[in-house]
């Protein structure tokens, strides 16, 4: 093989491995449980629950939520559909979230005159990014 040959072909292996991704490595398995207990208020507001935030280094496949309310991931609303600007679009699972992505719970509420009871369930498995 001639020189020109066997320097490209050592270019490209070298380029190929300049383009390595990082991997994926089990963590642990991340559950949110927790409620909250709303005063009743003369009329519409909205609620918000604490920001739940991705860890740095780590991501988050989230498996499944479920609640009498609705999610925000990254302040976007989500209740079974994602809502836009352009209209309404179906959740599919897994949801992945990257290091310092976050989630909350929300909800809209108008009472008459008792308190409301939120409850919510995330559950995610969490990985750590390894670099090679």
């Amino acid at each position: 093989m001639d020189f020109k040959k066997t320097l490209l072909i050592i270019c490209l292996f070298g380029g190929i491995n300049s383009f390595a991704q990082n991997r994926l490595e089990f963590n642990q398995v991340v559950t949110i449980d927790s409620s909250y207990s709303i005063p009743s208020v003369p009329n519409y507001y909205d609620y918000y629950g604490d920001y739940y935030y991705v860890p740095s280094g780590k991501v988050w496949k989230v498996e499944s939520f479920s609640s009498n309310g609705y999610f925000q991931i990254n302040d976007v609303t989500l209740i079974g559909r994602v809502f836009t600007n352009a209209g309404v679009d179906p959740i599919s699972f897994p949801i992945w979230l990257k290091s310092g992505d976050k989630i909350r719970y929300s909800n809209y509420y108008h009472n008459s005159g008792s308190n409301v009871g939120i409850e919510f369930f995330i559950s995610a498995l969490e990985f750590n990014i390894v670099t090679d």
